[in-house]
């Protein structure tokens, strides 16, 4: 039996207040073709936690909840009967802003984080099998909490779409922050850095956008830009007006590492939020939470949208030394968040300050390889059947979405003793061995120790992308074949394919009947 816990919120933190609902779901497995019985789930909440309600139990159990309305306690549910497969508890909770025993949960004059921690545990029954063992009583309650939830007076959270970029590509930044129902907060201020391989992209439909939520009122548009004086910001403050401050003071090195100027190609950007709130009619540049004043109104929000583009290559910061942004490479990208927090009755009073941040990475996608048995003696799709004298014909496909590529190879690793890398006509005479047929047709099936394209190939030899022609390299001691292509940038970021066909012949040296033969690739 095992016991999992999963946190359904942003980035294991939240704003305090009602007006935030996380939930957690308890799950416990049990081992295939096995059952228990008795199972009791047992969630202790810590004095700052507020549960609410259970969301869901399945199969169906009996929970006994906390005590209503006061924080802390202990939520837990009864599975009757027998239980087989899994077993789960979804259930909702906020924090609060005073604790069990009426403390403040976040200090009022510095809105500091405070942590929660969630201890669960779950029992049960088990009836072996076999009936002369006993009954076993089954008890999960690991050494500390499962989660630690981070509680915000001020919380920002960082995305990008999911899945992979290219080079070309157009990322849409999403930047959330959420104020605590209990808080007021102004002079808010979002930097965000934009790693070296990427670059703000401006213009028509591609603006810079605020849109905030509080209980007053809800405001939408643009960003305001202006172009940094220089030196860029800071030193310089910004002047009034300028919502987005764009700081390139990093851009510029031309080298494969990051001086002592720490000119590393990143872009800065200062979101520069109750400015812009101003400008949009808010005019007090204020954000306050639901129930900071009145008891029961919406929550405090904002989001920040804006564009970057992939480059082709990176300005400043490569340390492979090869500028291209390749498959694989890594874009980063981090946020923070500034506010001053105010009292709560006179918001124009300065009590503190708080910070949040956050961070979202683009990896450049990576193409797929992939190995499969393509011909034997010729015939494609032939019985993987073979015996000495036969000819076997492998295939190598990689599919690329960009054909930018550093230092690219395959290693392909024949099984002894039945091929010889070495020798792959079988002793044959007259012919070489390992050549690349360059000029052969697309699909043409090769003669023992040649290579050729296969249909699909897009980027090697004389018709494809790179115009490479790969060299191979064959390795006796560990009977494998390198096959490599090098380095390649296409500023068009065309997607294209690799498809090789090679061919070796099955030696008459002595192996074992009806054994299998395993033939692996690496791509590096």
């Amino acid at each position: 039996m095992t016991l999992a816990k999963a946190y359904s919120g942003p980035e294991n933190e939240t704003a305090t207040g009602p007006n935030y609902p996380r939930r957690y779901t308890l799950t416990v497995g049990i081992a295939d073709a096995q059952s228990v019985t008795g199972l009791t789930v047992a969630d202790v909440l810590p004095s700052n936690l507020q549960f609410t309600s259970v969301i869901s139990a399945n199969p169906a159990a009996a929970c006994t909840p906390p005590p209503p309305g006061v924080p802390g306690g202990t939520l837990s549910c009864d599975f009757a009967g027998s239980v087989s497969g899994s077993a789960s508890v979804v259930f909702e909770y906020f924090i609060p802003q005073f604790n069990a025993v009426g403390g403040d949960v976040l200090p009022p004059a510095t809105g500091d984080d405070r942590t929660s921690e969630d201890n669960v545990s779950a029992s049960a029954s088990w009836t072996p099998t076999d009936s002369r063992d006993p009954v076993t009583p089954l008890s999960i309650n690991a050494p500390g909490p499962e989660h630690t939830l981070n509680d915000r007076s001020i919380a920002i959270q960082k995305s990008a779409p999911p899945g992979s970029g290219t080079p070309g590509m157009v990322i849409t930044y999403t930047l959330a922050f959420q104020i605590s129902d209990y808080f007021t907060l102004g002079d808010l201020v979002v930097t965000d850095t934009i790693s070296d391989g990427q670059r703000l992209l401006l213009g028509l439909g591609f603006e810079p956008s605020l849109s905030v939520t509080d209980r007053v009122e809800t405001r939408g548009g643009p960003f305001t830009y202006t172009a940094p004086a220089y030196p860029p910001n800071p030193p310089n403050p910004p002047a009034p007006g300028d919502d987005l401050l764009i700081d390139v003071s990093r851009i510029g090195n031309s080298g494969p590492g990051v001086p002592p100027d720490g000119t590393d190609g990143s872009t800065v950007l200062t979101f520069r939020v109750s400015e812009a709130m101003t400008h949009l009619g808010a005019g007090d540049g204020v954000l306050q939470g639901g129930r900071a004043i009145v008891p029961n109104a919406g929550p405090a929000t904002g989001t920040i949208t804006y564009y970057a583009r992939i480059q082709d290559v990176f300005s400043d910061t490569y340390p492979s030394t090869d500028p291209s942004v390749d498959q694989g490479d890594q874009l980063s990208n981090s946020v923070s968040i500034f506010g001053t927090v105010r009292d709560n009755a006179n918001i124009t009073q300065v009590v503190g300050d708080e910070v949040d941040g956050s961070a979202a990475g683009v990896t450049i996608a990576r193409a797929t390889v992939a190995k499969t048995l393509y011909a034997i003696n010729g015939v494609v799709g032939a019985p993987a059947q073979v015996a000495p004298g036969d000819t076997v014909t492998y295939r190598i496909t990689y599919n690329m979405p960009a054909s930018d590529v550093e230092d690219l190879y395959f290693i392909d690793y024949f099984p002894l003793p039945v091929f010889d890398v070495s020798d792959p006509n079988a002793e044959a005479p007259g012919v070489p061995t390992w050549t690349y047929v360059a000029a052969a047709p697309l699909g043409t099936i090769p003669a023992p120790g040649e290579v050729t394209r296969g249909l699909t190939d897009t980027f090697s030899g004389p018709t494809g992308i790179s115009g490479i022609s790969p060299t191979l390299t064959p390795t006796a001691p560990n009977n494998s074949l390198r096959i490599h292509y090098g380095s390649f940038d296409d500023s068009s970021n065309r997607a294209s394919s690799i498809d090789l066909l090679f061919t070796l012949t099955v030696t008459a040296d002595p192996f074992a009947d009806g054994l299998f033969l395993t033939n692996q690739v690496r791509q590096h």
